[in-house]
């Protein structure tokens, strides 16, 4: 048996590191916070006052004002070639809306496929299904340069290039995303669905009143992860959507051009701000949600 003097020594060494991981992630939080403080003095700052800032190299601006928040909706706009090969200009309000339409057209094919996908494979015995599983995971490995020429090339040739065509091909039921909704779904008791048998449900209904609500926490809080990666994602709406620009792939573009245009540094920091309120307000609306659904499950009696 350990000594007592001998627990308290690794009580000690264990409480050391346990203190000093503790204080990696409050750090990082603390950097991070300051940087979004950082962000919004600067989006907040007199465009005079900010130049003056960045001459004498200092941190903060002093003088702020909301101005940059409004001219926002002024600035913020592309030039862009329509279907018809004619050039029009893209606002704000456009591209806004081109965001929530993207976010929402990728997000929800991909839930609903592969929500099904992974159950059928997880739960069901049927010809193939390791060989689906195995071609997922190989899938999963090849570099995203190596399959994306071919898949723009098979899309253009499809027509679902620049149109919301491209959104059902989001809908392919693999990643990630299937390999979340696979383990869950396998790690399911066999009770929910015996119980359900008893009564007589069939395999629908074992799914959509004893299954699915069961995955509604896992399904909502893969669907909030999904909405801001796509809410994020510039690189493929500059390649599939390039007519249709989000406020990601404008934000982009403007950084590159913003000296060209005559973009201010603060109004170009008040626009990312701007783009970000969607998903802090999502996120604050099914946080608790999520929370809540979590913790319950199980059968009931």
């Amino acid at each position: 048996m350990m000594s007592l003097k001998a627990r308290r020594r690794e009580l000690r060494a264990n409480g050391f590191w346990v203190n000093f991981l503790g204080i990696i992630p409050l750090v990082w939080g603390c950097l991070l916070l300051f940087l979004v403080i950082w962000g919004l003095n600067v989006a907040l700052g007199d465009p005079t006052t900010y130049l003056t800032m960045v001459r004498e190299h200092g941190l903060f601006v002093g003088k702020y004002t909301i101005q940059n928040f409004i001219d926002v909706s002024q600035k913020f706009m592309i030039e862009v070639g329509g279907s018809n090969g004619i050039m029009r200009m893209v606002t704000y309000p456009e591209m806004l809306l081109n965001s929530l339409v993207y976010s929402l057209g990728c997000t929800l094919p991909r839930l609903v496929v592969t929500t099904l996908f992974s159950y059928v494979t997880a739960r069901y015995e049927f010809k193939g299904r390791k060989f689906l599983y195995a071609f997922i995971m190989v899938q999963m490995m090849i570099p995203t340069y190596g399959q994306d020429a071919a898949k723009y090339k098979m899309l253009a040739e499809m027509n679902m290039v620049d149109n919301w065509l491209y959104y059902i091909s989001q809908g392919a039921g693999h990643g990630g995303l299937f390999l979340i909704m696979y383990a869950y779904f396998q790690g399911l008791p066999n009770a929910y669905a015996e119980a359900a048998k008893i009564d007589g449900a069939g395999p629908f209904a074992v799914f959509k009143n004893i299954m699915l609500p069961c995955a509604v926490p896992i399904i909502t809080a893969q669907g909030i992860m999904n909405f801001i990666f796509y809410w994020n994602d510039y690189a493929t709406v500059m390649v599939y959507q390039k007519t249709n620009p989000t406020l990601s792939s404008m934000l982009y573009v403007l950084q590159t051009y913003m000296f060209y245009i005559g973009l201010q540094t603060p109004t170009y920091f008040a626009g990312i701000f701007l783009s970000i309120i969607p998903v802090v307000v999502l996120y604050a609306i099914f946080s608790g949600k999520l929370n809540k659904n979590v913790s319950a499950g199980g059968i009931k009696g």
